[in-house]
């Protein structure tokens, strides 16, 4: 028996939409976990700036943009990308929040 090609349809495109918020809020809370994880090596003075940042980019960048290469992102969706990462970058940086989140 032959397989029919599979259709798609409005409700499906829209579920995906969903979909990819959820996906990323899910990306976002593996990479804090795994960059709390790592917070005595951004705490630590002993290491230069460009390996903490190194490490970030192969251990919690990783994490936060795998699977995602396929999301269609929306405008607020990169934002909230953006905004992680500057955090981290913050974070790594040692430079102090002037307002809690």
């Amino acid at each position: 028996m032959k397989k029919r090609p599979a259709r798609t349809k409005l409700w499906q495109i829209l579920k995906k939409d969903i979909n990819d918020h959820k996906e990323i809020d899910h990306r976002i809370a593996l990479a804090r976990a795994a960059a709390n994880k790592l917070g005595i090596l951004w705490n630590s003075g002993k290491q230069p700036i460009r390996w903490k940042v190194t490490v970030y980019l192969a251990v919690v960048n990783s994490i936060l943009a795998y699977s995602l290469e396929s999301a269609t992102l929306t405008k607020a969706m990169l934002n909230k990308l953006d905004n992680f990462q500057n955090t981290m970058l913050r974070r790594i940086k040692g430079v102090v929040p002037t307002h809690i989140d």
